[in-house]
């Protein structure tokens, strides 16, 4: 190998012994070094059938077969890492060769071994992937003093021995081959051409400038027949001690070749002698299916492995991390079935398993993939994509958790939130939000309704990296374009629908794998990741000592009366629903929360059952009630309810006033207040809006929304100054107008599903159901059935 220099070629046609020359030349090496002296890396381009026994000599580091362009790659750059890594070696010995270096005494601690590379067909990999031939020579060239030697082989050389290739030739090969051409380029002449093809393995061999010398290359491929192994047989014969059986033979007999008994003869004695076997020339391809990442060092909690990346330039594969401690957005981009989903996953279930509820929060937001994760303790909320209120819901409340902990930590003197958390117990938790089918996402929430949206989830998650707040999306083209592409700084590309969106991310269509299996996917970097399967074996219930989530639950569609009565803290309240991101009971208070409440929204909302439920509340804590109301509706329960003051006729007020006379205190409930417009009752109901203040009375007034975005004067508009009271719906955008606000409308809300206002603040509520009346009493209408 040191006389004949780097590179070595084989030229030969079909049936002329080219392979089976190689495969002389790959054992015949074997079988004279050990493993520790030489290393092979055996590369054949049509299925590995050349080199089939040979892949099992211990001096094999490696085999290509079938490869494409990523597989060529990978094991260039493999190679080229090995020759760095010669170079380090060499330099650390002081060596200034190979050979060099075999004279140090490091090289009994540290073998290096020569490295000999045998490619197969190399015209064909030349036509189909030349970059891989044109790198494996100038690897040759450049590992001249590193001990890496190539031996090439080809049926038509005609055209392929390049210049380079030529310039790095010290023995040359020709059994027969096609024409004058081929001779010619292999050997200078053109008698290889002319070479009997009754005699395979009959060769011409030409060592740098010298002379021809023809010889026949040895046949390995007949059936073995070992000599009988009871010719020559020794046996150890100590004094004193009995004689051991005869040894075995060092070969079994029957059914292999010549070939595949050297192969086992060498395997045998590298055992016998304790030599150990060459080292991998690359590591193992990444696996198709990962169930977990190998731990190779022990990790700080706030780090979760969620894939493992093959590094061939560093002859490694290590674990893909993502740190809370780290800014920056994950976006793991992907079509249907790439695997996105699983590695959202594979992040919440895998940091929950690891770092408690009082230290992580999760927020998911999905289509229904990730519902799972509202088991976990550590979850504050799933959110459906279909609930856009919700949504809007838990960005307002992470949007002032953002602005709460950049105050807190202003407060701190710390420069970071990262510092606080190192400083003290006292800092707030990690939070980590998960969006799946982002592309889903900003289609839904790109209408008037929600407009806006998307800019302030995305604005939310960029300021709150400085304190704290992590997130993770997953989609499809959306994520390498528009908006949030800017925003995303650790990119994982997995299968895309269209391969030519691998531009969008900055990488070469060339980069992705052509049929990756899920999970598989590219960095940004470029470099190959198996994303791994959730393995992580979350806690199902919160420690004794920590604190949960923040909240944000979505809303019932229907709540009972009666669970409101059993759970309300506030007896001098009424009880309205259930709401809030906590599902708390909402109440309005006479005199706390004013005394002109405006219960509002579309028909059909529940506005009557509403006013019907806070009369009902009032009668039984013992309020003086008068109703107002000129058609049926569910406020009929309270006409045979013997506590009702009185039921007023709004064209007949005088009994209204002359009981808010005897009854300054009085509470008065209208329904239909949008249709009292110039009525007698008007100015009656006026009065007692103006002395409800000083009285302690209470006036409740049920408007039509629809109607009341017509008027400009009214009962009912001079309620809704105070800015307080039950707003259903909303139907349009424009309902919200009566409170000061602006809310998004819910066309697809149930009835009774609105906001609690008080003083233009609002919550949002499902309203209970009133009781079932008691037996003799008229049933109420439902609040879909109900005009109001």
């Amino acid at each position: 190998l040191a006389a004949d220099g780097p590179h070595v070629l084989v030229g030969g046609t079909t049936g002329s012994g080219k392979s089976e020359l190689l495969r002389t030349l790959v054992v015949s090496l074997a079988a004279h070094n050990r493993p520790e002296q030489l290393s092979l890396v055996l590369v054949d381009y049509k299925g590995g059938a050349a080199f089939r026994e040979c892949a099992a000599l211990p001096h094999t580091a490696g085999v290509v077969t079938d490869l494409d362009d990523r597989l060529a790659d990978r094991a260039l750059r493999s190679l080229r890492a090995e020759l760095r890594r010669r170079e380090r070696i060499l330099g650390g010995a002081g060596a200034a060769d190979h050979d060099g270096y075999l004279a140090t005494p490091a090289a009994r601690t540290t073998p290096l071994p020569r490295l000999v590379v045998v490619i197969d067909e190399f015209r064909a990999l030349a036509e189909e992937l030349p970059a891989f031939v044109d790198g494996m020579v100038r690897l040759a060239a450049l590992g001249r003093s590193l001990g890496v030697h190539l031996v090439m082989a080809t049926q038509r050389p005609a055209g392929v021995v390049t210049a380079d290739i030529k310039a790095n030739l010290n023995l040359r090969i020709a059994l027969r081959v096609r024409d004058r051409a081929d001779s010619e380029d292999v050997i200078d002449c053109a008698e290889a051409a002319a070479l009997d093809p009754r005699t395979p393995g009959r060769a011409l061999a030409r060592s740098g400038d010298g002379s021809l010398v023809g010889f026949q290359a040895v046949h390995l491929s007949a059936p073995w027949r070992p000599a009988d192994p009871s010719v020559v047989r020794v046996r150890e014969v100590c004094w004193g001690t009995t004689a051991g059986p005869w040894p075995q033979p060092l070969l079994a007999a029957g059914g292999t070749s010549e070939l595949g008994a050297v192969v086992d003869a060498v395997t045998q004695a590298t055992l016998t002698v304790g030599a150990q076997p060459a080292p991998a020339a690359w590591l193992p391809a990444l696996p198709t299916m990962l169930e977990s990442v190998p731990p190779s060092t022990e990790l700080p909690p706030h780090w979760v492995r969620v894939g493992l990346v093959d590094r061939p330039d560093r002859q490694a594969q290590e674990p893909l991390v993502l740190d809370l401690h780290e800014p920056g957005l994950w976006g793991f981009a992907g079509t249907s079935g790439s695997g996105r989903t699983t590695a959202l996953r594979t992040v919440a279930r895998n940091l929950a398993a690891q770092v408690e509820p009082s230290d992580l929060h999760l927020y998911a937001i999905s289509g229904g993939s990730l519902a799972g994760l509202a088991e976990l303790p550590h979850c504050g909320a799933h959110v459906e994509l279909d609930d856009l209120n919700r949504l809007e819901r838990l960005v307002s409340r992470l949007a002032l958790e953002v602005a709460q902990r950049r105050r807190a930590l202003a407060a701190t003197g710390h420069g970071t939130f990262v510092q606080w958390r190192v400083a003290t117990r006292t800092a707030p938790p990690h939070v980590l939000v998960l969006v799946d089918d982002w592309d889903l996402l900003a289609q839904r929430a790109d209408g008037v309704e929600h407009a806006g949206l998307i800019d302030r989830l995305l604005a939310l998650l960029r300021e709150g990296e400085a304190v704290g707040v992590r997130a993770v999306l997953a989609g499809d083209r959306a994520l390498l374009v528009g908006r949030v592409a800017s925003a995303v700084e650790h990119r994982v590309v997995l299968r895309l629908a269209d391969r030519a969106d691998a531009a969008l991310a900055g990488l070469a269509t060339s980069a992705l794998p052509a049929d990756p299996p899920p999970g598989r996917a590219v960095l940004a970097d470029g470099a190959e990741v198996q994303l791994s399967l959730p393995t992580g074996d979350p806690p199902r219930q919160l420690s004794r000592d920590g604190a949960g989530p923040l909240r944000v639950e979505a809303l019932p569609t229907l709540v009972r009366a009666e669970r409101l009565a059993s759970s309300t803290l506030d007896r001098d309240g009424v009880a309205l629903g259930q709401g809030g991101d906590e599902l708390t009971v909402q109440t309005l208070t006479p005199g706390r929360d004013g005394r002109r409440w405006l219960i509002t929204g579309p028909a059909g909302s529940g506005v009557t059952t509403t006013l019907a439920l806070a009369a009902a509340q009032l009668l039984r804590a013992g309020r003086a009630v008068a109703v107002v109301a000129s058609r049926p509706g569910a406020l009929d329960a309270l006409r045979g309810d013997p506590r009702l003051a009185q039921w007023c006729d709004p064209a007949q007020p005088q009994e209204l006033v002359r009981l808010r006379q005897q009854l300054p205190d009085l509470v008065v409930v209208v329904d239909d207040a949008d249709q009292l417009l110039d009525t007698p009752v008007e100015p009656v109901l006026r009065e007692v809006a103006r002395l409800a203040d000083r009285d302690g009375g209470l006036l409740l007034c049920g408007a039509s929304s629809t109607s009341l975005a017509t008027q400009y004067r009214g009962i009912a508009l001079e309620v809704a100054r105070d800015r307080t009271g039950v707003l259903l719906g909303p139907g349009t955008i424009g309902d919200a107008d009566l409170f000061g606000l602006r809310l998004h409308p819910d066309r697809t809300a149930p009835p009774g599903r609105g906001h609690l206002v008080v003083r233009g603040r609002a919550v949002p509520m499902q309203v209970a159901l009133p009781d079932a009346p008691s037996r003799g009493e008229t049933s109420p209408p439902t609040a879909a059935s109900s005009a109001g």
